[in-house]
């Protein structure tokens, strides 16, 4: 077992899971452009804003979570070149998916100008 290949298959979803715990404990309190969950849906207003922010990190914990595990089975049971292409596709698609997903959420909870729904 290569502990340099698999730390290097597992960090970026180490990296994933590390910044939703970070910004799930330092949610961004303003709108800004720096830091944060940040969409056009997310900046409509401070209350999209702090949704947003509420929902993403668990996005990014948990895709950080999948991610590992898809990671650590590619790194088993594969070789290395399609361990590491199985761990790229991974985080650029569970990515895609956790945004997709918190838009839908927002959509669900928000009108198109950022009013809540009823």
């Amino acid at each position: 077992m290569e502990w340099g290949l698999l730390f290097g298959i597992l960090l970026p979803a180490l990296l994933v899971f590390l910044s939703g715990f970070l910004w799930q404990r330092f949610p961004p309190k303003k709108i800004n452009f720096l830091y944060g969950y940040r969409t056009q849906r997310s900046m409509r207003n401070q209350q999209t804003w702090d949704y947003a922010n509420r929902i993403g990190p668990v996005m990014f914990i948990k895709t950080g979570i999948y991610l590992m595990i898809i990671d650590i089975l590619a790194y088993w049971f594969m070789e290395t070149n399609t361990a590491i292409f199985i761990s790229v596709v991974a985080i650029v698609v569970g990515l895609i998916v956790g945004v997709i997903a918190c838009e839908k959420k927002l959509a669900q909870h928000f009108d198109e100008k950022g009013n809540p729904k009823p």
